[in-house]
């Protein structure tokens, strides 16, 4: 009995002991609470404040051991929102790394003088020849950055890069990525443009950039027209934006305009045409005194089938002028069709001069007619060979104009005609040029064949 007595006893004491030890392990409240044996008898084993914080730690790396599966998971499937992520599925037991972009081809390069420095710069002096893809420099003297692919160039250098050229007396080059700065340059490229500058950079594959340079489409060295500029942004294939414009007429400036828009496409674009001037000087003979004027135009396409050429004539004796050039063919059953007009004001008669010529040709017509319309007439065919200057008109003999429908099968053809004919017979005075011309006319009514 007295074994078992202090069997019980040292059992009670060891259970309160351990109470003690879990108690003071734990916060009872926001103070300490000190271990006194009739609390501890009353608490339980596992306080609800222990257990709370054993509960939290258990989510906690239960968290933790799922979430790479979570989003290993995501990983495998995002539907349709894995295009705009990109996403490509990780392959098992393999990893993937990025590499950058290789390098797009070798460069070869020739000179009388090769100089290598820590491998890493070419120093090439002598008829210098470097290639790169679609790129090919010439120069007298040249320096090659292998690790950077830059390029500078000293004496007639020269980059040809498919229908394009361009040369200067310095050059900065990236081979990489094709752009630079050329000092001193000159260039060409389609469709047909030549300029000049004190310096052009190359933007991109098509932009480029022209400071105080000249631009043209005839011979650098005497262009018959010329464009100054102090800056240009030209795109190839699209437009080049001209700041502080100058438009020459050899060396004769004529037009200062801030800004101008003009066209380098080789197809139909719109835009200003080509200005012209004309020189006459007063023919004391003559009752008409032309002077000078500037003719202008501008091209309007309208889609693929239309298009339409705008005229405006100034002249300083106020012959001024209007013409209209409309061209179409809207199916391939119109093989022709043209407009050309053309009205001046005559100031020294004080009346209006006009020509037109309409030409119209079209294949399948109702009932397989064929159709072809011819017109052309002029209001005053003496006026027009001064003015005009073409010399078609003076050698003119006749003026014709018909219009016609035919139908042909295998059994009858059909025609119905309608023209009409003006005869120049000439002066009334054949001594004196200015006198009024004698023309006679002829017209035939539709008639059936």
């Amino acid at each position: 009995m007295i074994s078992a007595k202090r069997l019980f006893v040292k059992q009670s004491k060891w259970r309160e002991f351990v109470r003690h030890r879990l108690f003071t392990m734990s916060l009872v409240d926001s103070n300490r609470i000190p271990a006194q044996p009739e609390i501890l008898r009353s608490r339980p084993l596992f306080p609800p404040t222990l257990r709370i914080n054993f509960a939290r730690r258990f989510l906690v790396l239960l968290v933790c051991g799922l979430a790479p599966t979570l989003l290993l998971a995501q990983a495998k499937d995002m539907g349709q929102a894995a295009q705009y992520y990109k996403q490509t599925l990780p392959k098992k037991g393999k990893f993937k790394f990025f590499s950058p972009p290789k390098r797009g081809g070798e460069v070869h390069y020739e000179a009388k003088s090769q100089t290598l420095e820590s491998e890493e710069y070419a120093i090439l002096e002598g008829h210098v020849n470097v290639t790169y893809e679609d790129l090919k420099f010439t120069a007298d003297k040249l320096t090659y950055n292998k690790r950077t692919g830059d390029v500078t160039a000293q004496g007639h250098v020269i980059l040809d890069q498919g229908t394009t050229r361009l040369a200067g007396d310095e050059a900065i080059f990236n081979l990489e990525t094709k752009t630079g700065t050329f000092f001193h340059a000159t260039g060409s490229m389609e469709p047909a443009m030549y300029f000049t500058g004190e310096k052009l950079e190359k933007i991109s594959d098509d932009t480029y950039r022209l400071t105080n340079g000249i631009l043209t489409s005839c011979d650098l060295d005497s262009p018959s027209w010329s464009i100054h500029v102090s800056r240009a942004d030209v795109t190839v294939d699209d437009y080049a934006r001209m700041r502080n414009v100058a438009f020459r007429v050899h060396r004769l400036p004529l037009l200062w305009l801030p800004h101008l828009v003009w066209p380098t496409k080789g197809d139909r674009s719109r835009g200003l045409l080509i200005p012209r001037i004309m020189f006459q000087s007063c023919d004391p003979k003559s009752a008409h005194c032309f002077g000078n004027r500037l003719e202008l135009g501008y091209f309007l396409p309208f889609g693929d089938s239309v298009d339409a050429t705008f005229y405006g004539d100034l002249n300083n004796n106020g012959y001024n002028g209007f013409g209209l050039d409309l061209r179409y063919l809207p199916s391939s059953d119109v093989k022709l069709g043209e407009f050309n007009g053309y009205v001046v004001n005559d100031a020294a008669d004080k009346k209006k001069q006009w020509r037109y010529n309409y030409k119209h040709s079209q294949d399948n017509l109702p009932e397989n007619f064929r159709g072809v319309v011819d017109i052309e007439d002029i209001s005053d065919l003496d006026f027009f060979r001064n003015y005009d200057r073409d010399p078609r008109l003076h050698t003119l003999s006749q003026i014709y104009s018909s219009a016609y429908l035919t139908k042909n099968t295998a059994t009858y053809s059909v025609n119905v005609l309608a023209d009409r004919r003006d005869i120049i017979l000439g002066h009334t005075d054949p001594a004196d040029l200015t006198s009024p011309i004698i023309k006679q006319r002829f017209e035939q009514l539709p008639s059936l064949q």
